[in-house]
């Protein structure tokens, strides 16, 4: 056996879908071999010891210029004549005329006998200061939290008369890059790529988070690749679960059940899971800069009727969040019920059923179960009391965004810290938010609660996802 290597046969720069046989005299041919993607495109990162350069890598001898694109406009070209497989790093500030802000930049070689061939592109943020929205506080007593950041002065303000909101969010990164889209039917918020800072102290406490189009250059930041969020509670048509407007949403169904019509949809669906109800959630803090989510819009809970709502009851408003003056449906960012009308199920995590005891984490959908088996253990244990208000939210940088509560206090009143109820001992099925049914005095965004696997409930919902 002897191994091929495709660029020793100075094949033409480009893309080649190629499948090979061997000839020898005196033998039979062989047969063709699998097919072999040739690639030899550049390929372009950013310089991780700069925040205004960028490296070209998978440069071709033949190659003898580079020419630099950005924002889909030849900027300038630069020289090469090293060898196959060599790299280089290009600076933006060494370029005339690169204009500030958000730029896309690709890169294509140009030689003799080589084939304009584009390489993937990146994003790099020149200029002015990258925005950074961010808020701290998020382990003090207080609710209010301080913002920071590109967010110093920017405010959201609810009008309690009419259900719209002002909101200085609407027209800012990722919110203003969010864009409702309509898949198969189901509505979805389409969030883009984005990038948080994620703060916290010694004990793992999450202190403070932040998000921006592009890596900061300070703290600890991690990727969040972009995503489909249902606009609508799960509704059940088909066997599926739905995200559409006009209907009942499902109750009386167990989280797995929800699971299975989640993944009847299709490849790359699945029901809300805690790894992408964190990213929102810190969201909404970052835009409301408080831990009180009832003080902003409670949504649909048992101070306004004991029925549930069907979909679409926030249809009408006039902005992207608010809420039905009439029900008190809310919705933010097209996403109805965000809180309220229903408790919902999160997949992707799992609790052992004792109080203090390990809890069980994935963000890959194909893990999603009621076992533990071949789940990550979280680096913090389950808290051990109940009927207890969230006062801080655990960081475990091995499993971002897989965030759960690490501490209580006692305050039946709950009007400290998060200002909601967060049990997770003793159970092992993880829910949600807060239902028509339920006191907002301790149900919100923040809610956290577990139960066992068989539970299922009039009041208990569920909400579609979708990661192609």
């Amino acid at each position: 056996m002897s191994t091929l290597d495709l660029l020793s046969l100075h094949l033409p720069y480009g893309d080649r879908t190629i499948k090979v046989k061997a000839k020898a005299s005196g033998y039979t041919d062989s047969e063709y071999s699998n097919t072999v993607q040739y690639h030899s495109a550049p390929i372009i990162a950013k310089d991780t010891n700069s925040t205004t350069a960028f490296v070209i890598s998978n440069l071709r001898a033949a190659v003898t210029t580079y020419e630099i694109y950005i924002n889909g406009t030849l900027h300038t070209t630069v020289p090469y004549s090293g060898a196959d497989g060599g790299s280089m790093t290009v600076d933006l500030d060494n370029m005339t005329d690169v204009p500030e802000g958000s730029l896309a930049i690709t890169v294509k070689g140009a030689g003799q006998d080589v084939e304009a061939n584009c390489s993937n592109s990146i994003s790099i943020w020149y200029g002015t200061a990258v925005p950074i929205y961010g808020v701290s506080g998020l382990y003090q007593s207080s609710p209010t939290l301080t913002r920071t950041d590109t967010a110093v002065g920017m405010s959201a303000v609810v009008n309690s008369s009419t259900g719209a909101v002002s909101s200085d969010f609407d027209s800012v990164f990722p919110w203003s890059e969010a864009t409702v889209e309509t898949i198969n039917g189901n509505k979805f918020l389409h969030m883009p790529d984005m990038w948080f800072r994620v703060g916290k102290d010694a004990s793992n406490r999450i202190t403070d988070v932040a998000v921006s189009k592009f890596e900061g250059s300070d703290g600890d930041w991690y990727k969040v690749d972009s995503f489909y969020y249902s606009c609508y509670g799960g509704s059940v048509s088909n066997s599926k679960l739905a995200s559409v407007s006009g209907v009942a949403r499902q109750g009386n169904t167990t989280r797995a059940q929800f699971r299975t019509y989640a993944a009847a949809n299709g490849s790359g669906y699945h029901q809300l899971d805690l790894y992408h109800h964190t990213v929102m959630k810190f969201l909404w803090l970052i835009e409301w800069a408080t831990k009180d989510s009832a003080s902003v819009m409670p949504g649909k809970t048992s101070a306004t009727g004991q029925s549930p709502c069907n979909t679409g009851g926030t249809d009408s408003l006039s902005t992207p969040s608010g809420f039905n003056t009439t029900t008190q449906q809310m919705r933010w960012h097209y996403i109805e019920d965000f809180v309220g009308n229903y408790l919902e199920f999160v997949d992707g995590s799992v609790g052992n059923g004792s109080a203090g005891g390990a809890q069980y984490v994935t963000a890959d959908p194909s893990k999603f179960s009621d076992s533990t088996s071949g789940l990550n253990t979280l680096a913090f244990n389950s808290i051990s009391g109940s009927n207890y208000c969230l006062a801080a939210l655990g960081w475990d940088s091995n499993n971002p965004f897989l965030v759960l509560p690490k501490e209580t206090v006692a305050n039946t009143n709950y009007d400290t810290y998060f200002c909601d109820y967060a049990a997770t001992n003793n159970r092992v099925v993880l829910y949600v938010g807060a239902s028509y049914n339920s006191a907002s005095a301790n149900n919100g965004v923040f809610y956290f609660n577990r139960y066992s696997e068989s539970s299922s409930n009039a009041y208990y919902g569920a909400r579609l996802l979708y990661k192609p």
